[in-house]
């Protein structure tokens, strides 16, 4: 402890009421780094919240805390972590301080006083009046903490952060897409909404919007003004925009399987789409479907354009609200031909089962029909490197091949019902929610047992019951 100099004049002390109301964040090295650094490119740190998890899972501990002690909490999130925001009490005197100067002080109380029409008011009795005093700066508390906020760095999954994307973001359909999943109502969200209400990294929010397709039109308010907001698209309107792109790189004679894909004939491809699109629905009531069929194509080259482009962050969302990182054309240096060929097949294959009509106990097409269908919108090297047929049935549940009476190979669909399950981004068609199951069906062996050990202490209690009575009858 240090000893102050007899010659060095005392520093007063004292407390301010009311007192205000803190709290302490501690924050982690790599935050305090990234604040402190100089760096032009801005990186957005926000608090969210989130709901409570869902997951059946039981929680892993992990270096003191459960694998879910992020869930329910307040979130703290950047471009690539997030970290859970957990209150704790500490028992250190802890105090907020500032520089207080009572000569100062006493001024601006005789101010107020003086411009509140009345006398001047009394100062604490611990200010002394002597001038040399009143000349010298003193410390006053302004608040106790009693309060820290720790951040717990969370794991997020992907699976985890689609769901919440679909909670918000919804799907949009065209008047002919009979889709059952679509919806009438498409009023759209913000970009800047999803940022700010899926508790997930900024990188990775945009990273699984990028893969649902997630795409931005642009709305006339009742004011004139414009209103951007965003969607995902049905796997129809998706065939419908990847057969449109397709048709007019034919007509424009670009070929999108050649080496060095030309970046200037792309934009001339979309804009020659664009007018397309316009003309051909110039004279169905302004529906505006071909703005609608660009941006999904936008959409579309974004997920499968191997692009020079960096991954965007939070410093590149524009938060007025026009969704210029998903309006956005990629600069292509080459294609994921593979993963391209295998989603617009599953595409496909979602579109004949809606069209598929019933025979016997499940829908079936001609597999020929399907093959000559897929192959048809694909670039000749893509079909011929990419178009598994097995291999794509295989990784798509609720499809089957099989041999009709005639000895032909033909895909048969399991009920639509069932079918559901597959549109996720894992392991589908990159489309739609998993059905909700019922009671019955999300009964397990554990809870049949317990159930079961229910109705026998209740049979027991009733034997007991019964038993009682008849002893009761015979002393009678």
């Amino acid at each position: 402890m240090s000893t102050q100099h007899s010659g060095f004049p005392p520093v007063p002390f004292s407390a301010t009421y009311p007192q205000e109301s803190f709290r302490l964040l501690e924050l982690p090295p790599e935050l305090v780094s990234l604040i402190e650094s100089q760096d032009k490119k801005t990186t957005r740190l926000t608090f969210k919240s989130a709901p409570a998890s869902s997951s059946k899972r039981p929680p892993i501990a992990k270096n003191g805390y459960h694998e879910d002690a992020g869930q329910g909490y307040l979130h703290l999130c950047s471009d690539q972590k997030v970290w859970a925001v957990k209150q704790v009490s500490t028992s250190n005197s802890v105090y907020v301080t500032q520089t207080d100067r009572p000569r100062v002080k006493r001024r601006r109380i005789e101010d107020e006083s003086q411009t509140n029409g009345g006398s001047p008011m009394s100062v604490d009795a611990d200010v002394v009046s002597t001038n040399d005093v009143e000349d010298r700066a003193g410390i006053t508390t302004i608040s106790q903490v009693r309060n820290i906020l720790e951040l717990i760095e969370v794991k997020t999954t992907e699976s985890d952060v689609e769901t919440r994307i679909r909670d918000i973001v919804p799907l949009y359909t065209e008047d002919d897409d009979d889709e059952e999943m679509g919806v009438n109502d498409i009023r759209g969200v913000r970009l800047q909404e999803l940022l700010e209400d899926v508790s997930a990294p900024t990188n990775a929010i945009l990273a699984i919007a990028k893969k649902l397709f997630v795409f931005s039109l642009s709305r006339k308010k009742d004011e004139g003004q414009e209103a951007h907001r965003i969607y995902i698209p049905t796997s129809t309107l998706l065939l419908c925009a990847w057969k449109a792109f397709f048709q007019q790189c034919a007509i424009s004679g670009v070929k999108m399987d050649e080496e060095g894909f030309d970046g200037a004939a792309l934009r001339n491809v979309l804009d020659d789409l664009t007018a397309s699109e316009n003309d051909s629905t110039h004279g169905e009531g302004g529906k505006g479907s071909g703005t609608v069929i660009v941006s999904v194509v936008k959409a579309i080259l974004r997920r499968f354009a191997d692009s020079s482009t960096s991954t965007p962050t939070s410093g590149d969302v524009d938060y007025s609200g026009t969704n210029q990182v998903l309006d956005t054309v990629p600069t292509v240096t080459s294609w994921k031909d593979t993963e391209a060929s295998e989603q617009v097949g599953r595409w496909i294959l979602e579109s004949l089962r809606r069209e598929s009509k019933p025979q016997s106990s499940a829908k079936q097409v001609q597999l020929d029909d399907f093959r000559r269908q897929w192959t048809e919108i694909l670039p000749d090297s893509w079909a011929t490197k990419s178009c598994d047929v097995a291999a794509l049935v295989k990784s798509v549940d609720g499809v089957t091949v099989a041999c009709d009476e005639h000895g032909n190979e033909v895909l048969r669909f399991a009920d639509p019902g069932g079918f559901d399950d597959i549109l996720g981004i894992g392991n589908g068609l990159g489309l739609g929610r998993a059905p909700i199951k019922s009671a019955a069906a999300k009964a397990t062996p554990a809870s049949n047992a317990v159930d079961a050990a229910k109705n026998e202490k209740k049979r027991k209690w009733h034997e007991k019951f019964g038993a009682q009575r008849s002893v009761a009858a015979v002393k009678r």
